[in-house]
């Protein structure tokens, strides 16, 4: 009898264990689950705050530098164009040096 009754202890016990084992592993999913739902609803907020252009606004703000680097060469390649155009009109260059003078500032802005 006494054999038995520590045998039905020790299964309670087990049984107890294991309900307990699972209400734990139950809590933290359900903490999981909570956590990840915020983070979603976060980002969710975020989302529709921004403007729909927000990342092409980024990338062309990334991109700023470069930009104004290029239309700093570009006011340099119109000015030389100007200025072959003046002298050709002016007579002090003749056309094929001009074009030539074209189509070296073409391949450089290319």
């Amino acid at each position: 009898p006494r054999a038995q009754e520590k045998r039905r202890e020790e299964k309670r016990r087990e049984e107890k264990r294991r309900e307990e084992k699972k209400k734990k592993k139950a809590r933290q999913t359900e903490e999981q689950a909570k956590k990840q739902a915020e983070i979603e609803a976060r980002e969710k907020a975020v989302g529709e705050n921004l403007p729909e252009s927000y990342g092409e606004d980024i990338k062309r703000m990334l991109s700023l530098p470069v930009g104004l680097n290029q239309v700093k060469h570009f006011e340099e390649y119109l000015d030389k164009v100007e200025s072959i155009s003046d002298d050709l009109s002016a007579g002090r260059i003749r056309t094929e040096e001009a074009m030539q003078k074209f189509r070296d500032i073409s391949k450089k802005v290319s």
